[in-house]
């Protein structure tokens, strides 16, 4: 990649150790938008041009791939990843299959791991837009 262009993320997680631990993991490699709750994360979309969106299943009483199928008319652009420590399998395939999601990412992930998962989702980005 490019060193001056930089991936614009957007994390949605309502557990702010998971949002600190990665602003302090990726800042210094992407631009980096962390959100706490799900109406934060439409706020960034509509002032920020974003590349990747990574948001968690559950955050507080609102689900991910809900999140994600509402933004796909308005926010078709950015690559959308799911992150959870634990949900159906069966809605996650369903949420793939329909386009809803890129991928499904485990928690808790390793640095080495997202950051090639985040590459990846980058990479396919830019080869179909």
């Amino acid at each position: 990649m490019n060193s001056e262009t930089k991936i614009n993320i957007l994390y949605i997680d309502d557990e702010i150790f998971n949002l600190t631990a990665f602003l302090g993991t990726f800042r210094r490699h992407y631009n980096v938008y962390t959100c706490i709750t799900i109406a934060e994360g439409y706020e960034v979309l509509q002032r920020f041009s974003i590349d990747i969106v990574i948001c968690d299943y559950h955050v507080s009483s609102d689900d991910g791939i809900s999140f994600f199928k509402s933004i796909t008319v308005d926010y078709p652009g950015p690559i959308r990843i799911l992150s959870t420590g634990y949900a159906e399998k069966e809605v996650i395939e369903d949420a793939i299959k329909s386009g809803y999601i890129y991928k499904c990412i485990a928690k808790p992930w390793t640095v080495e791991k997202l950051r090639s998962d985040i590459e990846k989702a980058y990479h396919y980005l830019k080869m179909n837009s």
